[in-house]
C-alpha cells in the first residue's frame, strides 16, 4: 500500500546514511560536538509541584535531573546559591 512506500524508501535512505558512516563519511543531519552545544530548548519536565514556590519547581526538578544524568549539561554554578536554585533559563 501507499504506507510501504514511504517504509521502503525510509529504509533505502537510512541504508545509504549507514554506507556513508562505515565508509568514514558524515551521514544526513550530523551534529558535531560544537554545533550540538547551541541547541537550545526548553528543559522538559513533568510533575506536580507545590502551590507555594511552584515559580521554582521546575528549576529544581531540572537540577536534580542534571545531576543524575551523566550525558546531561552541569549545573551551572552562578544559578545555584547554598544548595537552592536562584535563578534557571531554558538556554541554561
Amino acid at each position: 500500500g501507499q504506507a510501504d512506500k514511504a517504509i521502503v524508501q525510509y529504509r533505502r535512505m537510512l541504508r545509504q546514511e549507514i554506507e556513508k558512516v562505515s565508509l568514514g563519511e558524515k551521514p544526513f543531519m550530523f551534529l558535531d560536538a560544537a554545533h550540538a552545544k547551541s541547541i537550545q530548548g526548553p528543559a522538559t519536565m513533568d510533575g506536580i509541584g507545590p502551590t507555594r514556590g511552584w515559580e521554582a519547581f521546575w528549576m529544581e526538578v531540572d537540577v536534580t535531573r542534571r545531576r543524575g544524568a551523566p550525558w546531561a549539561a552541569p549545573v551551572p554554578q552562578e544559578i545555584e546559591i547554598d544548595g537552592k536554585v536562584r535563578r534557571l533559563r531554558a538556554v541554561e
